[in-house]
């Protein structure tokens, strides 16, 4: 295997980061407060993402996850989106129920302009139903629920 590029290097230590804070931050009604941090930073223009940027943050973050104990998908989709809000990308959290089954089991997919960029496939994606979804341009409003 072969060491890893300056450039992936920095990419893995700003993922790092971002999924160890969240990680340490991420208790019970903190997810608001998680969510205006990981928003659109203004310093960033926004611009769309290129397939280049959602797979090298993709790529990042769940290298990134594998050293963090306890990083679920959720910490994994807020460290995302920081990291692409970073970058001036508008994103969103979209938090799904698998269809059918026993035990409800949430499961959180980070979607850049229709693309997963983390969380799983298309395919695993159409095997759940929405609940909510949080976009980064207006972090502190939910965009979709469905009734419980």
């Amino acid at each position: 295997m072969r060491p890893p590029s300056l450039h992936e290097a920095r990419l893995l230590a700003r993922a790092l980061i971002s999924v160890a804070r969240t990680r340490a931050t991420l208790r019970p009604n903190r997810l608001g407060a998680i969510l205006d941090r990981t928003a659109a930073t203004p310093s960033a223009p926004r611009t769309p993402a290129s397939l280049a940027d959602m797979r090298e943050i993709a790529w990042s973050v769940r290298n990134a996850a594998r050293l963090v104990p306890g990083a679920t998908c959720l910490t994994q989709a807020l460290a995302g989106r920081e990291l692409l809000a970073a970058r001036g990308r508008r994103s969103a959290i979209s938090i799904t129920l698998p269809k059918g089954g026993d035990a409800p089991r949430p499961h959180a997919w980070l979607l850049c302009e229709d693309t997963i960029v983390l969380g799983g496939t298309a395919v695993e994606l159409a095997g759940h139903r929405p609940l909510t979804a949080y976009a980064s341009d207006t972090p502190d409003t939910v965009v979709a629920e469905t009734p419980r």
